[in-house]
């Protein structure tokens, strides 16, 4: 969401930059009267040249600013978060580690037992009673 937001921020700042842009308009003409046909030509320019739209320019951008500070905290956030995950992953993968290690290490030794006692409950059940 805050990378959504700075580009929504980044395209609005675009648009009050080119929103501050003077127009310049050219009017061409013919205008007929009773007396002599006269053709008109001219340049329209709005004023002030160099001072338009600074107020929504400077807004947009102190979004852009805004959008891009909450992504810089939005990706620190998940680092930290990301951090904080594997560690309690480790610790969690090292408790399971020690509490089935004795299991694990006796696991030849019920295996040999079980197959003695498997031989031996069949060599019990084919001798005659």
């Amino acid at each position: 969401m805050a990378a959504q937001f700075l580009l929504q921020a980044r395209s609005a700042l675009k648009l009050e930059r080119a929103n501050g842009r003077p127009d310049l308009d050219a009017l061409f003409g013919y205008k007929r009267t009773q007396g002599p046909n006269t053709a008109l030509a001219g340049l329209q320019l709005n004023l002030p040249l160099f001072n338009r739209n600074q107020g929504a320019t400077g807004a947009a951008q102190a979004n852009v600013q805004a959008g891009e500070q909450d992504a810089e905290s939005t990706q620190l956030l998940l680092r930290s978060e990301l951090e904080i995950a594997r560690r309690e992953y480790e610790t969690q993968r090292r408790q399971v580690e020690s509490s089935f290690r004795p299991l694990r290490e006796q696991a030849p030794q019920i295996s040999n037992i079980s197959r003695a006692a498997y031989r031996e409950g069949r060599n019990i059940s084919a001798s005659p009673h």
